[in-house]
């Protein structure tokens, strides 16, 4: 599962520990969470992708 922040959405603390609590349960239901920013995703969209892939087991992400 991959989860994206941002603070537009993440202000106030009530997200923040929402997010937290979702992961713990999707963890228990055997999930493994991925949660990136949006400055990650902007900034680094290279590195997310790397890291997803490992996580995926793949192998030669096309670069474009």
């Amino acid at each position: 599962m991959v989860e994206t922040d941002s603070w537009t959405y993440h202000r106030g603390s009530v997200a923040f520990y929402a997010d937290g609590e979702r992961d713990l349960a999707l963890r228990a239901q055997g999930f493994t969470v991925f949660r990136y920013t949006d400055e990650q995703l902007e900034n680094e969209p290279e590195r997310v992708v790397a890291d997803v892939a490992r996580a995926l087991g793949v192998s030669g992400i096309p670069r474009g």
